[in-house]
C-alpha cells in the first residue's frame, strides 16, 4: 500500500478593479510543512475595445521569478471571427479563424 504524504496549504487570492477597464489580481500559496514550497502570482490587466485585453504579470516560486506580458482579442466579421494572441514569457504568437454558419434562404 502506498503512503500518501499530507501537506497543510495556506492560500490567498485577491482581485480588485482599477478604474473602469482595469483589474489587479494576486494569488499566493505556501505549504506550511515544507518551507521551499510556495508561489506568488501578480497580474495587471487592461481591457480595450469590446474584445481585447492587455496583461502583464510576475510569478515567483521556489524555482525562481518569471515575467509575462500578453495581448489578445477577437475581431468579428460577417461570417467569421479572428482570435489573436501575442505573448512573451517564452514568446508565443497565434491566431485562429472560426467560420460561422451561413444563414440564407432555403432551397425548397
Amino acid at each position: 500500500m502506498r503512503r500518501i504524504e499530507q501537506s497543510r496549504l495556506l492560500g490567498l487570492t485577491a482581485s480588485r478593479p482599477i478604474g473602469e477597464r482595469g483589474n489587479a489580481f494576486l494569488s499566493a500559496y505556501a505549504d506550511l510543512d515544507c518551507g521551499d514550497a510556495f508561489g506568488i502570482f501578480a497580474d495587471l490587466s487592461r481591457f480595450f475595445g469590446n474584445n481585447g485585453v492587455v496583461a502583464t504579470g510576475v510569478q515567483t516560486d521556489s524555482q525562481g521569478t518569471s515575467l509575462m506580458a500578453e495581448a489578445s482579442g477577437r475581431r468579428s466579421f460577417i461570417d467569421s471571427d479572428l482570435d489573436w494572441l501575442a505573448a512573451t514569457a517564452k514568446a508565443a504568437v497565434g491566431a485562429g479563424v472560426r467560420a460561422l454558419p451561413t444563414v440564407g434562404p432555403s432551397r425548397d
